[in-house]
């Protein structure tokens, strides 16, 4: 997204439940075959475009790897691209975006 987020507690609204939410979001079909962690958590979050929005976060943790363009290969390895953070309105189930941010603690070995 390129601007500054903040986690600022739990909704105080029930949310979509998560296992409905993994079966409707469509970024779940492209990991869900090869994943290997799955770490959610409802937050409430804020960035330019919104204030306490309830959100899932969702990481899909040790997938195939992400292929990177040629002019980046060697430069990042493995580790920083075998994971993908959804992040998803949890009110309505509406994907909002995705990315690789941030790097989870720890080799793939300590993770998974």
């Amino acid at each position: 997204m390129g601007t500054e987020e903040d986690y600022s507690g739990i909704p105080q609204q029930r949310p979509i439940p998560l296992a409905k939410v993994l079966a409707l979001t469509q970024a779940s079909s492209l990991w869900l075959s090869n994943v290997k962690q799955i770490y959610a958590c409802l937050a409430k979050h804020t960035c330019s475009q919104h204030k306490d929005r309830a959100v899932w976060i969702i990481q899909f943790r040790g997938i195939e790897l992400i292929p990177f363009s040629h002019a980046a290969e060697g430069k990042i390895p493995g580790d920083a691209r075998n994971h993908f953070r959804n992040v998803i309105d949890a009110n309505t189930g509406e994907w909002l975006w995705g990315d690789t941010i941030p790097q989870p603690s720890g080799s793939v070995e300590n993770r998974y």
